[in-house]
């Protein structure tokens, strides 16, 4: 700006509030107030029209913004004389102090030049006098929101017409008709109450705090709200009801939700003085149902009984002293020891007294006779008469020890005491024989296989596998060999890629097939979905798409299994898009700016190590999916 404004003479308008005021009368008050000042430039009187930044502050210097800014445009200064409208808006002259901060330019300028000092707005007398008036003189109907505070003297209010609000603390001997516009049947009642609407009537809290039944002011139950984060991505929340009854001292704990203990639990007196025994639940959705010092883990369940442990995902524990930490297992215990899960999915029972399964006349005993040998000494018997059934052991005889699984007398599955298994015979003479018909495997590893015999009595062979070209050689145990399979050639009809499964880490979208897989460099041994172009990173497709299935899946149980099947070479269909082109068959392909996404090669030099492979099929725009050879490079 070059003329330069140096002062200004700024004058508060004294008489302005009690016009204002006298004019309340006869039309609403408003927010705005007249200004006056003088303005100097170089020195000399101001003229002509000049535009004014206005902002109201609460100190004479630094401090916080009260009102504005406002800007009132072309106003007129005649001879350094000025007035103006000033309007902050409601809310802004509350009592306090206030300084106006004025910022000027010529009519149109780019900038305003900011004037010193902050002017100071004093009240009138009358409005100083209005600030602490009471209400003794005042007329009319005043605001409801404008009474408010504490009354120190008795009130009356006795027309028909008033109404009365607040907390009620400290109102006694009240019998009213009406709470809140809610008759006195709308409120549970010690007796019961009647025409409740459900969802809309209801005992509990609308806050995230728990609801409690007492009984001599003992806690006996309990609901908790829970509600927490499962991890990334955010918008995965969990929210559950915790049921907590019984023992004041029984407890969920590791903020679990879905969890139950439906009572029992134990504070112990007479000759265990204050001794606490609770229920306690560790984890998400575990069941007490009752006893005591039982421990639920999550997904765990235990009916009752007392000091039984159940930490395992799906796992079940019941009895006296019977603990699980493995997933799937069942476990019961007699009280006799502390009874430990045998492993994963397993049902475990500790009965020192015996197992008796009564079915009636055809009961089932385990163990009956009291030898301890952990073998069926009277059978296991499936139906009423004798040799009804699917499996018995034969206790005396030439083949002591075999066992027949019957479908009728004459027909029959034998396992004979030597480890010959007969099919439509009770006495097999090889390993493996049906009807006379049967399978030789010699000690060489040779496997014969003989249908009847040519009528001269002479077996009759019909397949021969010699261990020198065996085609499949089955479970080695020395090698430690699931199958071994030499042959010249293999044709594989079910896919067309070599896939190995792979752990995928877990993304903001579905990794489907199809998708575009890096490796994680910050999970060892994992794949994510690929983020950004040509990334050196590129380990493969996810296999599947278009229906499109792996031809053969590389995995070693319990070691490098689980996951998705990520095809490593061979044709697959892949997610692509045109962002750096058509793409065109014998195109090279690597990773796209879109996630999970290839896109055609145009930088060769950033595209080393970061190839995918080479389009099969065409793209003209957008996205879609190509088909690929994987070639790694």
């Amino acid at each position: 700006m070059k003329q330069m404004l140096n002062s200004i003479k700024r004058t508060a308008f004294v008489g302005l509030l009690g016009w204002m005021i006298c004019q309340a009368e006869v039309f609403a008050q408003g927010t705005a107030f007249i200004y006056q000042g003088q303005l100097n430039s170089g020195g000399n009187p101001a003229n002509g029209n000049y535009d004014f930044r206005l902002l109201l502050y609460d100190s004479p210097s630094g401090g916080s913004v009260l009102g504005g800014p406002v800007t009132n445009l072309d106003v007129t200064v005649s001879n350094g004389l000025f007035t103006m409208f000033i309007d902050f808006g409601p809310g802004v002259f509350t009592g306090g102090s206030n300084w106006l901060h004025l910022g000027v330019h010529t009519n149109g300028a780019a900038n305003f030049t900011p004037l010193s000092p902050r002017q100071q707005l004093t009240p009138t007398p009358y409005a100083i006098f209005a600030e602490s008036a009471s209400a003794a003189g005042l007329t009319g109907t005043i605001p409801t929101a404008s009474l408010s505070g504490a009354y120190g003297s008795p009130i009356s209010l006795n027309n028909p017409g008033n109404s009365f609000s607040g907390n009620g603390d400290g109102l006694v001997g009240v019998n009213a008709s009406l709470f809140g516009g809610l008759a006195a049947s709308n409120f549970w009642q010690t007796a019961g109450n009647a025409g409740t609407v459900g969802g809309v009537n209801f005992l509990g809290t609308t806050d995230n705090q728990p609801l409690q039944l007492r009984a001599n002011n003992e806690p006996g139950f309990e609901l908790q709200y829970v509600a927490k984060s499962s991890g990334f991505p955010a918008r995965f929340q969990s929210y559950g009801m915790n049921v907590v009854a019984g023992y004041w001292g029984n407890v969920v704990s590791n903020n679990a939700l879905g969890a139950t203990i439906a009572g029992g639990g134990d504070l112990a007196g007479a000759l265990f003085p204050l001794t606490s025994y609770p229920n306690v639940v560790t984890g998400d959705f575990g069941t007490v149902g009752g006893g005591y010092a039982n421990t639920a883990g999550g997904g765990g369940t235990i009916p009752g009984g007392y000091e039984n442990i159940a930490t395992g995902s799906g796992s079940f524990a019941a009895g006296r002293y019977a603990q699980t930490a493995n997933n799937g297992s069942f476990i019961w215990g007699d009280g006799s020891k502390t009874f430990t899960s045998s492993g994963v999915n397993c049902f475990d029972v500790l009965a020192s007294g015996g197992v008796f399964f009564d079915t009636g006349t055809a009961g089932v005993n385990v163990d009956q006779l009291g030898l301890n040998n952990g073998k069926i000494d009277y059978g296991l018997r499936f139906g009423i008469a004798s040799g009804e059934g699917i499996a018995s052991k034969r206790t005396a005889g030439g083949e002591q020890y075999g066992l027949d699984f019957y479908t009728s007398f004459s027909s029959r599955m034998t396992i004979a005491n030597n480890g010959f298994v007969g099919i439509g015979t009770t006495s097999p003479s090889q390993q493996l024989e049906v009807n006379g018909e049967f399978l030789v495997v010699d000690g060489l590893g040779g496997v014969r296989c003989y249908l009847g015999d040519d009528g001269s009595g002479n077996d009759v062979q019909v397949g021969s596998l010699t261990s020198g070209v065996t085609a499949v050689a089955c479970y080695n145990a020395a090698d430690n060999a699931y199958m071994h399979l030499y042959c010249s050639s293999i044709t594989i009809k079910g896919g067309a890629d070599l896939a190995e499964p792979f752990p995928i880490s877990q993304a903001r979208d579905e990794v489907r097939e199809g998708t575009v897989v890096v490796i994680d460099d910050e999970h060892a041994g994992r794949l994510k979905m690929s983020s950004r172009a040509y990334d050196s990173k590129v380990a493969g497709v996810v296999s599947g798409a278009n229906g499109v299935k792996p031809g053969i899946q590389m995995q070693q149980d319990g070691l490098l299994e689980g996951g998705k099947n990520v095809a490593l070479t061979g044709r697959v269909y892949v997610q692509a898009d045109t962002s750096n082109g058509v793409i065109r068959p014998g195109d090279l392909l690597t990773t796209s700016y879109l996630p999970g996404h290839a896109m055609k090669v145009t930088d060769h030099a950033r595209a080393l190590g970061a190839i995918l492979g080479k389009a099969m099929t065409e793209l003209d725009s957008g996205q879609g999916t190509v088909l690929v050879l994987v070639t790694l490079q």
